[in-house]
């Protein structure tokens, strides 16, 4: 396997570089999928893509966990999506988290 990159044809967006300050962010849910962690748990992965200002296109990731021996990690988890399902309008049941996706939503750092 090979890897050549042209750096001369790389444009650098000239924008804020690191943690996100506090506050709040108009954002999408890019993504939102159930993954297996490696301790035999299940956890819901958040991405959200911040949508305007100053650190627009900035990523913000979340992990919720849903299955853990310990009880009161899956109900902070739990209550985690019942938030984000809030915040994006999505009531009642839900099969799968994807669900969420492609949604907005405030988010608070």
């Amino acid at each position: 396997m090979s890897f050549q990159i042209d750096l001369d044809q790389i444009e650098v967006e000239d924008r804020p570089i690191g943690p996100l300050p506090k506050g709040t962010y108009e954002c999408t849910v890019e993504e939102c999928i159930l993954v297996e962690t490696k301790a035999g748990g299940q956890r819901v992965k958040v991405t959200y893509q911040v949508l305007e200002g100053d650190h627009k296109n900035s990523k913000i990731w979340d992990s919720l966990m849903v299955v853990h021996s310990n009880p009161t990690v899956v109900r902070i988890g739990l209550e985690g999506i019942k938030r984000l399902a809030d915040a994006v309008g999505i009531a009642g049941k839900i099969a799968d988290p994807s669900e969420l996706a492609g949604t907005n939503a405030i988010v608070s750092v």
